[in-house]
């Protein structure tokens, strides 16, 4: 049962982290639509790819040398991800902090 819920919960906040990703770094206008609909991609596929390789490792039982490319490009892109997920949310952080000190600062000098 907890493997069951494991598999469950884990890709859903993957997958989730992976939209915060998708509104962060893409905002609409920014660019031209042709690029944005392949960033698109590139976060769905960082974001696909573990959960297939997990799921397909794990559930299904898949082995052989195309599974083991599978592992590679999905455990890469789960690292990849994993940085880039840190890294935003130690900027959007420090952002919210300095805005609060900015606050802090207007009330104190009021």
């Amino acid at each position: 049962m907890r493997m069951m819920v494991f598999m469950l919960v884990v890709p859903i906040v993957w997958i989730a982290l992976h939209v915060y990703i998708d509104r962060r770094l893409l905002p609409k206008g920014t660019s031209s639509a042709q690029l944005r609909r392949l960033l698109r991609w590139g976060v769905v596929l960082c974001a696909v790819l573990p959960v297939l390789t997990m799921v397909g490792g794990r559930a299904l039982g898949l082995d052989g040398d195309e599974f083991r490319r599978l592992q590679l490009i999905g455990f890469t892109l789960l690292g990849f991800s994993s940085i880039v997920v840190a890294l935003l949310l130690f900027v959007d952080l420090a952002r919210v902090i300095a805005a609060g000190w900015r606050r802090v600062q207007l009330r104190l000098r009021a």
